[in-house]
């Protein structure tokens, strides 16, 4: 294993932690550390967006949320919670037929 992978692996779990621990504004620290990062590969950009994004819709900052929750999907994320998350987000925001319509597509994968 490369070293660039494993420091990528420990990012990520550094993340995950943080996020269980509910540092929401440490998540937001870590995803924009590793996504200046041009050797990132496309999924872990991904997931980063992800988890930026899920932190920032804990935080309130729910525009800045769906903006990168669609930058996850756009990478290719697209596990069912990232569409619960930008759901949630988008209700919380007062769109909820967005909301209702990127919910259903949940159930469309």
């Amino acid at each position: 294993m490369t070293l660039f992978l494993i420091l990528a692996l420990q990012d990520i779990e550094e993340i995950r932690q943080a996020f269980r621990e509910a540092r929401h504004t440490d998540v937001v620290s870590l995803c924009d550390k590793a996504l200046k990062d041009p050797q990132l590969r496309q999924d872990r950009r991904a997931e980063m967006f992800f988890w930026k994004g899920t932190a920032l819709a804990r935080l309130g900052r729910h525009e800045e949320a769906v903006l990168a929750i669609d930058s996850a999907q756009e990478l290719g994320f697209a596990p069912s919670e990232a569409f619960l998350e930008k759901a949630l987000a988008l209700h919380s925001l007062g769109k909820s037929e967005e909301a209702r319509r990127t919910a259903v597509k949940r159930f469309e994968r």
